[in-house]
């Protein structure tokens, strides 16, 4: 997917509102994120990971992320108490699935992907392996807000979904994230 596919919706979305507040606001309750779902906002990304590990309850589990991941997320697993399994990405800026099918450890609790650069990779076959295998999965849609797969939003797959605002970000707001549960937690 190119930028050029997902930007139209993107842009006319903030060009209707007047102030970050009313974006951040209009962005969460939007269907860009996830529909019938609970949001809050935080201080960034790294404290929605942090956050989302600690509403799910994970405590001295492992946790499988790509290598081509942010150092912060690292940083928000290592503080919930739990250790990452970093995996190889794929080809298309996804998880390497040959690597994750073959992950036997019953330590392991999840999957967190991120879309890189505003890929969606293999978000799909992820998934697939994660309920095979109990595990719950963290989507970080940060670079890829409004991006679709198979006409459904990214950021709509996995049990939570987390955002950031900060520098370089598509939304860059300097700082403030958000989180989406799919149910109460």
């Amino acid at each position: 997917r190119t930028r050029r596919q997902f930007d139209a919706p993107v842009l006319e979305f903030f060009f209707k509102q007047k102030t970050a507040y009313e974006i951040g606001v209009r962005l969460v309750g939007s269907e860009m994120c996830i529909r019938d779902s609970y949001s809050i906002f935080t201080r960034s990304g790294t404290v929605s990971i942090w956050l989302a590990l600690k509403a799910l309850d994970v405590k001295d589990k492992k946790i499988i992320i790509p290598a081509n991941i942010c150092y912060l997320v690292v940083f928000a697993i290592v503080l919930s108490g739990n250790r990452p399994v970093v995996v190889d990405a794929s080809e298309n800026g996804g998880i390497d699935l040959h690597q994750i099918r073959n992950l036997q450890d019953s330590t392991i609790a999840g999957v967190i992907y991120p879309y890189m650069y505003g890929n969606t990779g293999n978000i799909l076959d992820v998934k697939n392996i994660a309920t095979k295998n109990n595990w719950f999965l963290i989507e970080d849609v940060a670079q890829a807000f409004g991006a679709k797969i198979n006409n459904v939003y990214a950021g709509s797959f996995g049990d939570v979904s987390v955002l950031s605002f900060g520098n370089g970000k598509p939304i860059d707001m300097k700082t403030g994230g958000a989180i989406n549960f799919k149910s109460a937690i």
